[in-house]
C-alpha cells in the first residue's frame, strides 16, 4: 500500500472540520485545529421518546482519510460495557464506504450514534447506567485484528 498523502489528508481533515462546526454550531462542536481535534455532542430519542446525547472525541490521525479512521479515543454518554463496541463499530463504519476509500467519516459517525446506538437504548440505559443487555439490531463487534487485514485489502 502507498503511504498516505499527509498534506491531503491535513487538507481533507480541516475542510471536514470546518463543515462539522457548520452543521453542528459551536454548542455541540469543539474544534481544536492545532490539536487536529473534535468534540461532537450527537443528540436523539432513546427507543422511550427521552432526548439522549453522547459526546464522542476524536483526533484526526495522520493516516486519515486515506488509509486509517480518525481516533475515537473518549465517549460520554455511552454505557461503560459498550464503549468498545461503539469504538469498534464506527471504525467499521469508515472502512465499510466503498464507494470513496478516502472520504471523510466523521458525519457518518454521528448519523450511527443516533440512529444505531442513542435510537436503540432503552430509558435509563447508557451514560453509566450499568445495563449491559443485548442491543436489537446493534452489528456484533469484529475482533479488532480483522480491522488491519481490512484495511490493508481496502486501501490498496
Amino acid at each position: 500500500a502507498e503511504p498516505p498523502d499527509v498534506e491531503a489528508n491535513v487538507q481533507a481533515q480541516d475542510e471536514e472540520m470546518m463543515v462539522l462546526g457548520s452543521i453542528f454550531g459551536d454548542q455541540d462542536c469543539e474544534v481544536e485545529p492545532e490539536a487536529r481535534a473534535v468534540r461532537l455532542a450527537v443528540h436523539g430519542p432513546d427507543q422511550s421518546g427521552a432526548d439522549r446525547t453522547v459526546t464522542v472525541h476524536i483526533r484526526m490521525v495522520p493516516a486519515y482519510p486515506s488509509h486509517t479512521p480518525p481516533d475515537c479515543y473518549r465517549l460520554e454518554g455511552v454505557d461503560a460495557s459498550d464503549v468498545a463496541h461503539v469504538q469498534d463499530a464506527l471504525r467499521l463504519v469508515y472502512f465499510e464506504n466503498e464507494l470513496d476509500p478516502n472520504a471523510v467519516c466523521v458525519m457518518q459517525w454521528a448519523d450511527w450514534i443516533r440512529d444505531e446506538y442513542i435510537a436503540k437504548q432503552m430509558r435509563g440505559e447508557g451514560g453509566g447506567a450499568g445495563n449491559a443487555g443485548a442491543r436489537p439490531g446493534v452489528h456484533a463487534k469484529a475482533p479488532r485484528e480483522d480491522w488491519m487485514d481490512f484495511s490493508m485489502a481496502k486501501r490498496k
